[in-house]
């Protein structure tokens, strides 16, 4: 199966399966490559671990998993109040991912002074209504 992609770029995939699965799949690639590269050298440098106890390191695999879609899903946020500022060459400055998870950092560092705002972010988890979310302080980012 081939197809062109909206930048003109062609695309081959070859498969024995579903091809509409297979081709959903690869289109979704993107979001599993920077899944990949937030665990690794964009965010938490997986490689550094010298972890080498298989139900330590599904703890650790665990963990990331959940502060990755934390981080995400904060920085989607964030990015959709203030847009991520856009260089030159189209790219965002900052990856949505590390745009949530440099808000957490800042958050979770200092949260005796950020309460509130530790809170508002912790119902902005388990809420829908994402209006009701006035606290949030992301100027800085």
């Amino acid at each position: 199966m081939a197809y062109l992609e909206p930048d003109g770029e062609l695309v081959i995939i070859a498969t024995n399966h579903n091809i509409p699965a297979v081709q959903d799949r690869y289109i979704n690639r993107n979001q599993i490559e920077t899944m990949f590269k937030a665990m690794k050298t964009q965010g938490f440098n997986l490689e550094d671990t010298h972890i080498t106890r298989p139900d330590r390191l599904e703890r650790l695999m665990g963990a990331m998993a959940i502060s990755f879609a934390w981080s995400y899903k904060m920085g989607d946020y964030l990015d959709q109040e203030s847009p991520i500022k856009i260089k030159s060459n189209g790219r965002r400055v900052r990856s949505v991912f590390k745009t949530g998870l440099t808000f957490l950092i800042s958050l979770l560092g200092n949260i005796a002074q950020r309460f509130d705002e530790f809170l508002a972010v912790i119902s902005l988890v388990f809420q829908r209504d994402k209006r009701s979310i006035k606290l949030l302080n992301f100027n800085g980012l």
